[in-house]
């Protein structure tokens, strides 16, 4: 009942806040507020189900044969800690949205319940996809939640926030036809059940083309460098909170996806090409997010980063399947880690230029640097333990990625560094208190991520933890070590050098432009097909009146011919019936 209770209720609240807007006045406002402060209790069933649930997979799994093509659902302990973390993330979004302030009258942002609704929906899609034991099921949860989250972005309605949607549209159309397609031929191959498909895919005909499909697919969602582009233009347009929920609990949905379709016969080409891909995009993105001006753009940036190491580490069980217990339990630590220390300071953005006491900004700025020293990987932080954790797991078949993750420390210290930078200008401060439900909900993102993945690193026989020797904590301490003074340096030159602009969105810029361009190019080509075709048609209608002319003309001089031979023929018969007169008179005289 939990099982289903999971997905279900979530679905049937959003639907029922989307139904509820049709309400007439003045019941719809009072419905709909009341059901949208209700919503966060819409996640209980998911943070209860991982402590009920204390048997194996085979008693934590349901079928409901009658919905879809067969429905399977089941908790097993990859999925468990995920369960949690998208339960956290979406009932600490809700709570904080459920107690914002009214919307001003030039306001244009979707209404609060709205934005419950869609938070609502994702969220079933989101458990509905940790959850699924079948193909079927696994798509359509992965639909629900990709196109419930395009509301998330839309949420303000400005220009900013439709120009972020369309792109998330465009790609997202993209990601669900590439996973369409590789689901049906993997299904084709006998891997209806998720348990089967990394067999499947290996047993496949098309192999290859079904890797390449998965990778397209779940690296958009996953935000891999260079199928990222939605991610750095999501986050700003969105409420911190659905920026929360988008770069803790979606990009997640995607990676769980490498995770479960990863095959069981070693694809060293697949695996080393996703490394060395997701690799090189990440160090990209931290290139990138130094040189933003807006929190949300940096935080954005590092997701992406993250989700490159990530992803790098991940395509370890693509080229060495024998590792994959050892690679999954690392991920999805990291994964946890990432997805509530990112949640907390996303939540931590509009917190900080809330105002309100003394107390309360302290605690917020206490948090949100305890939130940004663990994403750095600082000492006895959870981003400690993450970090070793990933590293162990690659260390004996991917030393180059070994030699490479330390770098990743680094990139996050220097985003961090620039966020700290910029988030003083992130918005003007005021006196009003935020109140204690973003403050509550913030307050246990933060207390979570400093927690719990210390210690599903430490219930886990398949992640390493690192030890309190000097050799560990100097590699926690280096990064932040480095970028400050990398920072420092950064300051004194940028004060004679202004470092060159790039637009958040990358390489959507181009892109746009080419696209653009394209559009232009074909407008004037149809314009110019559009004046020749009308050129062509007037040469046709003046040669067919030339035409129809001469065929009068004809036609009359072929009518007097025809009157001149009528008037001959005449003669010409009255001259034989006179011959033939003479004939027989002539017969008749000789015969008497």
């Amino acid at each position: 009942m939990l099982l289903l209770l999971c997905c279900a209720l979530p679905l049937l609240l959003g639907g029922l806040l989307l139904a509820g807007r049709a309400l007439p006045e003045p019941h719809r406002d009072r419905v709909t507020t009341t059901a949208a402060r209700l919503a966060p209790f819409a996640a209980l069933p998911a943070l209860i189900l991982p402590v009920a649930a204390r048997g194996g997979p085979e008693q934590s799994a349901v079928e409901v044969p009658g919905l879809l093509l067969g429905t399977s659902l089941i908790l097993d302990e990859t999925s468990r800690p995920l369960v949690v973390l998208t339960a956290l993330l979406h009932a600490a979004a809700l709570a904080t949205i459920a107690w914002r302030p009214a919307p001003g009258p030039r306001d244009r942002s979707l209404p609060m319940p709205v934005l419950s609704a869609f938070l609502l929906l994702c969220l079933g899609g989101t458990l509905g996809v940790f959850l699924a034991a079948d193909l079927v099921t696994f798509y359509v949860a992965f639909a629900v939640m990709s196109f419930a989250a395009a509301g998330l972005v839309i949420h303000h309605l400005d220009r900013a926030a439709v120009r972020a949607t369309r792109v998330y549209l465009v790609l997202s159309v993209l990601s669900e036809t590439a996973l369409l397609a590789a689901v049906l031929m993997v299904g084709a191959a006998g891997g209806l059940r998720l348990a089967e498909s990394p067999a499947a895919v290996v047993g496949s005909d098309h192999t290859g083309l079904i890797l390449a499909l998965l990778g397209f697919g779940l690296g958009i969602k996953a935000g891999v460098v260079p199928l990222h582009l939605w991610l750095p233009l999501a986050h700003p347009a969105a409420p911190p909170a659905a920026s929360a929920v988008l770069s803790g609990a979606l990009v997640t949905a995607g990676l769980l996806g490498f995770l479960r379709f990863s095959p069981e016969v070693a694809q060293p080409g697949a695996g080393a090409a996703l490394m060395v891909v997701a690799a090189a995009g990440g160090l990209f993105a931290v290139a990138v997010g130094v040189l933003q001006t807006d929190p949300k753009v940096v935080l954005a940036y590092s997701t992406v980063s993250q989700m490159g190491l990530v992803t790098a580490v991940a395509a370890v069980a693509v080229v060495e399947p024998s590792l994959a217990g050892k690679v999954t339990a690392a991920v999805v630590v990291y994964a946890v880690h990432h997805g509530l220390v990112k949640g907390a300071l996303f939540l931590a953005v509009p917190l900080l230029s809330a105002g309100g006491s003394r107390l309360v900004r302290g605690a917020v700025a206490a948090g949100t640097l305890l939130a940004g020293l663990s994403l750095v990987g600082a000492p006895l932080t959870t981003g400690w333990a993450a970090k070793y954790a990933t590293k162990d797991a690659v260390a004996a078949d991917a030393p180059a990625l070994e030699s490479v993750l330390p770098f990743f420390a680094l990139g996050s210290a220097l985003l961090m560094v620039r966020l700290v930078r910029v988030l003083p200008a992130a918005g003007a401060r005021n006196a009003r208190n935020p109140g204690a439900g973003p403050l509550g909900a913030w307050a246990v993102i933060v207390l979570g991520g400093a927690a719990v993945p210390w210690w599903m690193a430490a219930s886990s026989p398949e992640v390493s933890t690192p030890g309190f020797d000097a050799a560990a904590v100097g590699e926690g301490l280096w990064p932040p070590a480095v970028a400050a003074v990398l920072s420092v340096v950064a300051i004194l030159v940028g004060r004679r050098i202004s470092p060159p602009a790039v637009p958040a969105g990358d390489l959507v810029v181009p892109a746009e432009s080419a696209v653009a361009q394209a559009t232009d190019a074909t407008d004037r080509g149809l314009r110019t097909l559009g004046r020749a075709a009308d050129s062509a048609a007037e040469a046709w209608r003046q040669g067919w009146s030339r035409a129809a002319a001469a065929a009068r003309a004809l036609g009359q001089r072929a009518d007097s011919g025809l009157e001149d031979w009528i008037r001959s023929g005449a003669v010409l018969l009255a001259l034989l019936a006179a011959g033939s007169l003479l004939v027989l008179i002539g017969s008749g005289g000789g015969g008497g």
